[in-house]
C-alpha cells in the first residue's frame, strides 16, 4: 500500500512538471513488445522506470528489463515500465551539452524524463564503456548535477559532458515547412 502511495504521489509530480508540457510525446506501459510508435536511438529505446521517483532509464532491444542509476548503484527493473512514444518519432535529437553551461531557459527545450527528490529529470545518453547508455540528468543547480549512470561492475558513474534529449518543433515534420 506505501508503495503505490508513493509511486502516485511521484507521478502527480511528474504530471504537473509536464503540465505545461505542449509535445505530443507519452510515456506508454511496456508490456515485453515494442510498441510502433517507440522513440528508438539505435537498438535502444528510452525507458521511465519506478524507483525513488520516476527514473529515466535505457531499455535494450530484446531484453525485457530497463537500467539506470539510483543511490550510487546499477538499478534494474522487469517491472512498471514505460516507453517513451511520439506519433513522429523522427522529430527528437540529440544535442551534445556541458552541465555547467545548460540555464534554465535552455533546458525548457529539452524532454523531461522523470523526477527524483522532486527535481525535474531530463533524458541523456553517452558511450561509456563501449556501449551507448540512456540516463537520468540533473540540471548544472543541483546538488547531484550531471548524467548519471552505471559502471558495468554496478557502481555509479557521473558525467557533465554528454548527449541530451531535445524535442524538436513539429510543425516542420507535418507540414513540410
Amino acid at each position: 500500500m506505501a508503495r503505490n502511495s508513493v509511486l502516485i504521489y511521484y507521478s502527480c509530480l511528474l504530471y504537473l512538471a509536464l503540465a505545461d508540457d505542449k509535445h505530443s510525446y507519452f510515456w506508454r506501459e511496456y508490456t515485453g513488445t515494442i510498441p510502433d510508435d517507440a522513440v528508438r536511438f539505435e537498438d535502444l529505446y528510452i525507458a521511465q522506470i519506478p524507483y525513488n521517483g520516476l527514473l529515466p532509464a535505457t531499455l535494450y532491444s530484446g531484453k525485457k528489463e530497463a537500467v539506470s542509476e539510483c543511490f550510487g548503484r546499477r538499478v534494474t527493473m522487469t517491472t512498471g515500465i514505460k516507453i517513451l512514444c511520439d506519433e513522429l518519432t523522427e522529430t527528437f535529437d540529440w544535442e551534445w551539452v556541458n552541465v555547467n553551461k545548460l540555464t534554465e531557459n535552455m533546458l525548457q527545450d529539452y524532454v523531461v524524463g522523470g523526477v527524483e527528490d522532486g527535481s525535474k529529470l531530463y533524458i541523456g545518453k553517452v558511450f561509456h564503456e563501449g556501449e551507448w547508455k540512456i540516463g537520468k540528468v540533473f540540471p548544472g543547480t543541483s546538488r547531484w548535477k550531471g548524467l548519471r549512470i552505471w559502471y558495468n561492475s554496478g557502481d555509479k558513474y557521473i558525467t557533465e559532458d554528454f548527449q541530451l534529449l531535445k524535442k524538436l518543433p513539429t510543425d516542420a515534420f507535418r507540414f513540410g515547412a
